[in-house]
């Protein structure tokens, strides 16, 4: 294995944990989200892990060397979709559409 190659990852919850796993094969609970975990995405432009949640909370987190995050924003935005499809459209950007049945 290169000794650059970085394994560590998260990991996101129905239960709303997310977990950091390392890669000796540790897993250590970083956060405990408001409601379960929908999207877990990196933006590795800053660093930050971005989460959003069932319940439409985003919340940025910077990554610390040790695996725990810290909150550096949190937004709940209103929809009435349940199906929220979300995707990055350019540096720093995402788009979260609502799916609409006419």
């Amino acid at each position: 294995m290169d000794a650059a190659e970085n394994l560590n990852c998260y990991a996101g919850s129905a239960s709303g944990i997310i977990y950091f796993l390392n890669d000796n094969g540790s897993c250590m609970e970083v956060l405990q989200a408001d409601g379960a975990v929908k999207y877990l995405l990196h933006y590795a432009h800053k660093d930050l892990i971005i989460v959003i949640t069932e319940n439409m909370v985003i919340g940025q987190f910077a990554m610390e060397e040790d695996g725990s995050i810290s909150e550096v924003s949190r937004i709940k935005i209103s929809t009435r979709s349940k199906e929220n499809p979300t995707v990055w459209v350019g540096l720093g950007l995402l788009a979260i559409s609502t799916v609409c049945a006419f």
